[in-house]
């Protein structure tokens, strides 16, 4: 492993042993227990509460072939193709911060696709819904999108709800009498693809590790060999998330360099927030960083802060902290143009 207080390189594959994965395969790793044979004698799978990430040897990480800066040059759009643009529909929240940030996002996404259009919405809890964002790309002369969920892992959410909120929004009275009536004259039938969620890409992987080493730089005396880092996930019933969560976790074990990396979960799965911070505080390692890996903050986030706030107040000579969520970041928008873009190249209309 190792601790890079500088830049980590972005993973475009990564070697586990004689094998090689791609952010590509987020949709279907290979379950955990595969994963753990590999590397039998180097760690269990749980112990005392903790689900517990094996320390690898023989991880190489390769540097993105594509330089950070090509993002923003990627998509030199003319005016023959701004009737493609990009639905970026978010999970939505009650919490007004959470969907500010989700606005900066799509923001931030629109500037570097310009002149395509790009309109947001939410799956629930917040407007416009998936339904309005479809009529709001219609009515400015869109034919073909691409659907991109800003979400981290495949899910119910991305595999269910999402394609079947599409599937009726496309068919609204309204979208089609705009597809008709749109003064461009382009009735042609609307089409779409979506995106998969943005899983282990390495530009998410680098913008983990950024807000791991913010946190850390405020500790006087840190040492990653003295540390234990917490990854926190939603949770899910969908048995693919919970290892996509673990593999995310296993990369990040590597960047960060720490003693340990243990895995826990809001909801849906286990071990939970609670067991695994008890499992931690067992253990008294000297500094514990706790990362939610969340997008954004909002209800989820303030409740694992509350609880690694309470350890803190309860326990003395163990430093205790949360790193923040990933948050609105140019990374992030990156990370969503890459993707559609590798999603748009397979679509019917490109490849005619």
């Amino acid at each position: 492993m190792f601790r890079n207080r500088g830049e980590l390189p972005l993973v475009s594959c990564v070697e586990f042993q004689n094998e090689v994965f791609t952010h590509r395969e987020a949709r279907g790793y290979e379950p955990a227990s595969v994963l753990l044979e590999r590397n039998a004698g180097e760690g269990a799978a749980e112990t005392n509460g903790k689900s517990q990430i094996p320390k690898r040897k023989n991880y190489a990480v390769r540097k993105h072939i594509n330089p950070p800066e090509a993002v923003s040059t990627m998509d030199t759009m003319d005016e023959a193709n701004s009737n493609k643009g990009i639905l970026l529909i978010g999970h939505g929240s009650r919490d007004t911060a959470g969907v500010e940030e989700f606005r900066k996002v799509t923001a931030d996404l629109a500037r570097l696709v310009q002149p395509r259009p790009v309109e947001p919405c939410f799956l629930e809890l917040a407007e416009p819904t998936i339904a309005q964002g479809v009529v709001n790309l219609v009515s400015r002369g869109v034919r073909r999108f691409t659907a991109v969920p800003l979400l981290l892992f495949a899910a119910r959410h991305a595999k269910r709800d999402i394609p079947a909120a599409l599937r009726q929004a496309v068919l609204q009275e309204e979208v089609l009498r705009e597809a008709t009536l749109h003064p461009s004259g382009n009735n042609r039938e609307l089409q779409y693809v979506q995106a998969d969620p943005l899983g282990c890409h390495g530009r998410i992987l680098q913008l983990s590790q950024d807000r791991f080493d913010e946190a850390t730089a405020t500790i006087a005396d840190y040492h990653c060999k003295d540390t234990t880092l917490v990854m926190i996930g939603r949770g899910s019933c969908d048995q693919g998330a919970i290892e996509q969560m673990h593999r995310f976790a296993q990369l990040r074990a590597i960047s960060s360099g720490v003693a340990e990396t243990l895995v826990g979960f809001v909801a849906m799965a286990q071990p939970s927030v609670e067991t695994v911070l008890a499992a931690v505080a067992k253990s008294r390692p000297k500094q514990v960083i706790v990362q939610p890996h969340l997008l954004f903050p909002g209800l989820l986030y303030n409740q694992i802060s509350q609880e690694v706030e309470e350890y803190q107040n309860k326990m003395s000579g163990v430093s205790w902290m949360a790193t923040p969520p990933l948050g609105a970041t140019v990374q992030l928008a990156e990370a969503l143009v890459e993707m559609e873009q590798s999603t748009r190249k397979q679509a019917d209309w490109e490849k005619s």
